[in-house]
């Protein structure tokens, strides 16, 4: 044990030398590049890449080389044509120039801003660089869970970050959740009314936070229905539909991560349900409260008796939210609905934002990577924006035209007992052409594969006795069929097999 101490306390040096303590990260000294400067910072690298006049890639790391692979299925592109640029320098700042950008690094802190030809304002890290990285060990390297921050004026707009469910527009004051979900689809992109657009080279589990940050709303503030405790009363039933109570209790505020387990002890973990009521008391401020859950499965909030969250559809772990405008020090009737009608993961959380002044910052966070890596993209329309990441990601083909009509996707039998059979798809397409809608594409959803064999694209024999046929006449009713595809090869599926 002895002999191997000084080899750990040298793991344990070099581990928290990689630890980025503060957003800071001094200028120690440059270098004009072929394609851009590359800035030795206190720690590490910092680098600027001018892939065109318009379009700057910012790639920072703690460690003393830049990532030798900095590649992505989203980035198409990694080669640029040389771009004219120049550097400048004064006091406090190096300044890089083209012909539409001026990109200036401070040397106290490494914060980078972006500006017009003109020296309008148009993106600034904060002051002090903003740039928050812990280590992650992996196999075999090191990696990152970073943050980056952004100043943002009151008057600017966010839009994008993909097929977002929230309801909302505009994402600022915003917080975001990036990552694939089932009917969610994110996207590390947002463009601002200031004429940019940002773009993460990150895959990884993120957030968009537009600030403030949402907080779990703690038990003072909760009331139980008859006003004599705080929290709220938690009714726990065995089924979905609020009919088998088991167990009732006081909880002090939502903030549940069960897991695999179960939420109170007498019941199953693989179907039930929970109501929460009582009442909710406002802080010293009068306006819109916005309020998130955290769940997955179903959820439903009621404030005042509005509904203010609703996803009463099956869905993975997800954020979702709403806005109400309430009078300050006021309480509220409050009814929280959850259910979990299969078995899974089960987590469920409530959190708020109160009412606030307009955010001055915006955050990114990304939970593994091995560089702080963003694309800056000036327009200033946003039609250049879109121009710019196309050069980035490749050109999207457009498709076929068919395409752009009518889906329909159906998941379970008439009856909602077992997943849609071929006799449902038949009636389905029956049901379009006789009343006359039109429609393009028929849409096989899940468990249409025999038991045992999700990833296998083969269907169950009893639901779908000659699956050629009911593809024969979906294409005699001049439409087209598609199935669900999932990311799964269960152990008996041939494609498991195959892959082996």
């Amino acid at each position: 044990m002895i002999k191997r101490l000084p080899i750990l306390l040298l793991f344990v040096t070099i581990f928290n030398s990689l630890v980025l303590p503060s957003p800071k990260i001094p200028v120690k000294s440059f270098t004009k590049q072929e394609d851009g400067v590359l800035f030795k910072t206190e720690p590490g690298l910092l680098k600027l890449q001018v892939c065109t006049d318009k379009m700057i890639r910012v790639i920072y790391t703690p460690k003393d080389k830049l990532p030798e692979k900095m590649d992505s299925h989203a980035v198409a592109r990694f080669q640029w044509c040389k771009v004219p640029f120049n550097i400048t320098q004064e006091k406090d700042e190096i300044i890089l120039h083209t012909d539409k950008l001026q990109v200036i690094v401070n040397k106290e802190s490494g914060a980078v801003s972006f500006y017009d030809k003109t020296g309008k304002t148009l993106l600034q890290e904060v002051p002090s660089g903003g740039k928050v990285m812990h280590p992650k060990r992996m196999k075999i390297d090191i990696l990152y869970n970073f943050k980056q921050k952004f100043l943002s004026p009151p008057d600017e707009n966010f839009y994008g970050l993909g097929g977002q469910m929230h309801g909302y527009m505009n994402f600022k004051g915003q917080t975001v959740e990036l990552w694939q979900n089932n009917t969610t689809k994110s996207n590390p992109v947002i463009y601002s009314n200031k004429g940019y657009l940002l773009f993460w080279n990150n895959a990884s589990e993120g957030f968009f936070q537009g600030w403030p940050k949402i907080k779990i709303i703690p038990s003072t503030q909760f009331f139980t229905p008859n006003e004599d405790k705080h929290g709220l009363r938690g009714e726990y039933f065995q089924n979905e539909d609020f009919t088998d109570l088991k167990q009732v209790r006081v909880d002090s505020c939502i903030n549940f991560n069960w897991g695999l387990e179960k939420p109170v002890g007498s019941i199953n973990p693989k179907a039930y349900a929970v109501r929460w009521t009582g009442k909710i008391k406002t802080l010293d401020k009068t306006g819109y409260y916005t309020f998130y859950t955290k769940s997955d499965f179903r959820i439903r909030l009621w404030i005042d008796g509005k509904m203010v969250i609703e996803n009463w559809l099956v869905h993975n772990k997800c954020y979702d939210s709403g806005k109400i405008w309430l009078k300050a020090n006021t309480d509220y009737n409050i009814k929280v609905e959850y259910n979990a009608d299969q078995p899974g993961v089960s987590i469920m959380k409530l959190y708020w934002i109160p009412p606030h002044k307009p955010a001055k910052e915006v955050s990114w966070h990304f939970t593994l990577g091995n560089a702080i890596d963003y694309y800056f993209i000036y327009g200033p329309s946003m039609d250049e924006q879109i121009v710019g990441y196309r050069m980035i990601t490749g050109n999207a083909p457009l498709m076929p035209k068919w395409a752009y009509g009518l889906f329909h996707s159906q998941a379970m039998s008439k009856d909602n007992t077992i997943p849609a059979t071929q006799k449902d798809i038949e009636g389905l397409v029956n049901g379009y052409r006789s009343r006359k809608i039109p429609i393009d594409v028929v849409v096989q959803d899940f468990h249409y594969w025999p038991q045992g064999m999700m990833g296998s694209h083969l269907f169950r024999a009893y639901t779908h006795p000659n699956p050629k046929e009911m593809v024969d006449f979906i294409h005699e009713n001049n439409m087209h069929f598609m199935i669900s595809v999932w990311p799964s090869f269960n152990n008996n599926s041939p494609a498991n097999m195959m892959l082996r």
